[in-house]
């Protein structure tokens, strides 16, 4: 995903969910979209990479501007990015097959074919589940 759909979805939707992303054509986040502008910053590119910062400015409808900077986005650690990917993949296909799945990614260096992840990420057409609307 791009840093303004990205950056549009939370803006959209109030939170930084795996649910912003399910939907690319939402008009609400294309709108946000349409109205983004994206800049490098001499001082922030200067400090890449050892610090990853980022800035916005979120004009808004009464005139008023929001205005974010940090030097350093703190990116999560491979436990917050093992949760979470556990949780997402948990809802959608239960929790045996999810540690099935993260097994086999622990271990794709021994697979002899990579489309096992895949398939182990496939739902069968009986377990497909509509997701809620938001």
């Amino acid at each position: 995903m791009s840093i303004s759909f990205s950056v549009a979805a939370v803006l959209a939707r109030g939170a930084l969910e795996e649910d912003n992303y399910a939907d690319v054509d939402d008009p609400g986040i294309l709108r946000l979209v349409e109205r983004t502008e994206l800049r490098s910053e001499p001082d922030l590119t200067a400090a890449f990479p050892a610090n990853q910062g980022a800035e916005l400015f979120i004009g808004l409808r009464n005139g008023k501007t929001i205005h974010q900077r940090l030097a350093n986005v703190i990116a999560a650690t491979p436990g917050e990015i093992r949760a979470r990917f556990r949780q997402a993949a948990s809802d959608v296909i239960g929790d045996k097959r999810t540690r099935h799945l993260e097994e086999l990614v622990d271990d794709c260096t021994s697979l002899s074919d990579s489309r096992v992840v895949a398939a182990h990420c496939r739902l069968e057409p009986a377990e497909q589940r509509l997701r809620p609307a938001s």
